[in-house]
């Protein structure tokens, strides 16, 4: 497996783990009590860590092909 892949393969799982934290707050008992702005923002961040998790899958296709 070249170097890149194996950075891409890395890369998308730390950021699965992140997302997967981060989702487990949003449904938690303490993100409903954070000012609407703060929630606002982290559902954005969410959002822009899903686009960038496409993205790296996206890459590691292209490895396949």
């Amino acid at each position: 497996m070249n170097n890149f892949k194996e950075r891409a393969l890395s890369e998308q799982a730390e950021l699965s783990e992140k997302m997967q934290k981060l989702s487990a707050f949003m449904y938690g008992k303490v993100f409903p009590t954070l000012p609407a702005v703060d929630q606002g923002l982290l559902m954005v961040q969410y959002r822009q860590m899903e686009a960038y998790s496409d993205t790296l899958g996206d890459r590691l296709e292209r490895f396949n092909s």
